[in-house]
């Protein structure tokens, strides 16, 4: 049956032929062969798609392993800080006695560990390195120097000042340190002192008229740095005891060079050691001999038992500090036998840089005699802490206002001055600047004492510092 032009045509969209037939056959090879063709390219990407899936997810499942791995070895390396840490602490509280190797380990639930070991390497100085472990992986941090900054850091320190002046001439190297107001006088014509390192004060200004003073590194106000009365006198002796020579009652020392091997020794004059020979001059090689205390002594006649030292200078080889419960006198130059302060030059003295050091610390006072000479040289780091009952802690020139004896030149110190209250070395026209009596004082700091003082120098704070940090792997996570 014919319908409208169509002859068993039911679709609509199905045409007739000129014929009269249907196209139903051809269209349905038309349909299946796009179908086909749908099929296969839903397949290349279906497979494209799972390819991708998969580098991704293996890549996903790889960057997991990473970043578990990354979080394992951060949390081994702040158990490792915290081993640090730990050991600093116990070497704070345990200034008085540390043995040579201590070693120390913590285990947490969270499968957290630290592990330290600490070297003694010098006086208050030390190795530190600590291990930390989590998830099988581990950290390490190596401290090849860990120390407490000293009072030898300073080229001046003071408690008090006093209302002595800085004037024009003067010229200080080194962190120049007061905890009362620094009084410096200075003018156009005239000019004013000159400080090439930082100057630090505890007061909010300074007096007199700085206006025309040369700051190299600059001025702070207002800044603590340390008190001398800190300073363990009764722990030095018990080292001197162990580790260096007591010297109880009015002691004298002079220094120099043993011609026959070269070495360097000390000469020591003491009744209460030699009683047969009160007069007589005794050596000891300074090499093994970084610490001398001299004592007050409670028995024998009463005008020895001060435990106060005269100092006739001389050449030291060595290393050493000298302790004192009493006065120090100085009645000599002080030298060393190999001269730091031309380390830096091109042509020296020495083949090798000096390794010789002084220290000079008294409970009382540090005095320059009246038979000292002229234009005087001063090596080493020098310190009056004033820590004896109703004593002040001066260093200064005993008869510094002797005027018949007029100018006497400079003091050439090339170290360290610390004392808690600053004493005239002479006296200058206040109108001109110009000395009339005593001494002026150049300071010249020693650059090696911020790192490397004389042997038991006391320590500025309980603060360690540390140095040559070092980081490295003990262990790998195998699953990595």
């Amino acid at each position: 049956m014919i319908v409208n032009g169509w002859s068993g045509c039911r679709l609509e969209r199905w045409k007739k032929e000129e014929s009269g037939v249907c196209m139903k056959t051809k269209y349905i090879e038309t349909f299946e062969k796009r179908a086909g063709s749908t099929i296969l390219a839903t397949a290349i990407f279906l497979f494209i798609g799972f390819g991708i899936a998969s580098v991704t997810i293996r890549d996903a499942i790889h960057n997991s392993r990473m970043v578990n791995e990354q979080v394992s070895m951060e949390k081994a390396h702040y158990f490792a800080e915290a081993g640090v840490e730990e050991a600093a602490d116990y070497i704070t509280s345990h200034t008085g006695y540390f043995p040579n190797t201590y070693e120390k380990g913590k285990s947490y639930s969270n499968g957290g560990r630290w592990d330290y070991l600490v070297n003694k390497t010098d006086w208050r100085e030390y190795s530190i390195e600590s291990v930390g472990s989590y998830d099988g992986d581990s950290r390490t941090i190596s401290i090849q120097r860990a120390y407490y900054p000293t009072f030898a850091a300073f080229s001046i320190w003071s408690h008090d000042f006093r209302d002595l002046w800085y004037t024009p001439g003067y010229v200080l190297q080194g962190h120049v340190h007061s905890d009362s107001r620094i009084n410096i006088w200075s003018s156009p014509t005239a000019g004013g002192p000159h400080f090439q390192g930082k100057v630090t004060t505890g007061h909010h200004e300074f007096g007199g008229y700085p206006e025309f003073a040369t700051f190299d590194e600059g001025y702070e106000f207002d800044s603590y740095q340390g008190t001398l009365q800190s300073i363990e006198f009764t722990e030095m002796k018990s080292e001197a005891n162990a580790n260096g020579e007591v010297f109880y009652g009015r002691t004298e020392v002079y220094f120099d060079v043993n011609p026959a091997n070269n070495e360097g020794r000390v000469w020591v004059k003491n009744r209460r050691r030699w009683p047969n020979q009160p007069n007589t001059w005794h050596q000891m090689p300074t090499d093994g001999l970084p610490i001398i205390y001299v004592a007050d002594s409670t028995s024998g006649p009463s005008s020895s038992r001060a435990g106060k030292l005269t100092m006739h200078g001389g050449v030291l080889k060595g290393e050493m500090s000298i302790f004192t419960d009493n006065d120090v006198v100085i009645q000599n130059h002080m030298q060393y036998y190999n001269d730091p302060s031309d380390d830096q030059d091109f042509i020296r003295d020495f083949p090798e840089e000096s390794e010789d050091r002084l220290g000079v610390i008294s409970k009382d006072d540090i005095w320059i005699g009246t038979s000292a000479p002229n234009s005087l040289q001063l090596f080493g780091a020098y310190l009056a802490s004033g820590s004896k009952a109703n004593h002040t802690g001066e260093m200064g020139v005993l008869n510094y206002n002797d005027y018949s004896r007029g100018f006497r030149g400079y003091i050439n110190q090339y170290g360290s001055k610390v004392v808690e209250r600053v004493y005239p070395a002479g006296v200058f026209n206040s109108n001109t600047g110009t000395p009339l009596a005593g001494y002026r004082t150049n300071t010249t700091f020693d650059e090696r004492f911020r790192k490397r003082p004389p042997p038991y120098y006391p320590a500025l704070s309980e603060k360690l510092i540390f140095e040559d940090w070092a980081y490295g792997t003990v262990l790998e996570n195998s699953g990595s």
